[in-house]
C-alpha cells in the first residue's frame, strides 16, 4: 500500500484522485477483512499548496470557457465570478435559497411560472 501511494505521488495525480483511489483500495481490503496499517499521514491544510493570484483564471480564460459551457455550468460560473462565492458555497445552493432570495414560498409557483418571473 505504501508503494502504491508513492506511485500515485510520483506520477503527479491530483490530491482528489489519490485520496479517492486509496479509499477504494482500503474499502476493497476492508471488505475481505484484510488489516491495513493506519499510519498514513493525511495532508492537512498547512501541507497544501497555497492558491496564488496567478493561479486564478484570467477574464479571457473565463470568457473562453463560457463560450463552450452548457447553460447550467455557465450560470454557476457567472454566479461564482460575480458574487465571489466559493465552490463549496455554489455547490450547496438549493431551491430553498432561491425562494428565500426572491421572498416567495415553495408552493407559490410551478417551474413554468418561475421561468416567466
Amino acid at each position: 500500500m505504501i508503494k502504491f501511494k508513492e506511485y500515485l505521488d510520483n506520477n503527479k495525480y491530483s490530491e482528489n484522485y489519490k485520496t479517492g483511489t486509496l479509499s477504494m483500495v482500503r474499502a476493497f481490503y476492508s471488505e475481505y477483512n484484510i488489516t491495513l496499517p493506519k499510519n498514513f499521514k493525511k495532508k492537512t491544510r498547512n501541507d497544501k499548496k497555497p492558491l496564488l493570484f496567478e493561479d486564478l483564471p484570467s477574464m479571457e480564460e473565463i470568457r473562453y470557457i463560457l463560450q463552450y459551457a452548457k447553460s447550467v455550468f455557465r450560470s454557476m460560473i457567472l454566479l461564482g465570478v460575480s458574487s465571489g462565492m466559493s465552490t463549496a458555497e455554489l455547490l450547496s445552493l438549493t431551491f430553498g435559497h432561491l425562494y428565500d432570495a426572491m421572498d416567495m414560498s415553495e408552493d407559490s409557483y410551478n417551474i413554468n411560472e418561475l421561468i416567466d418571473v
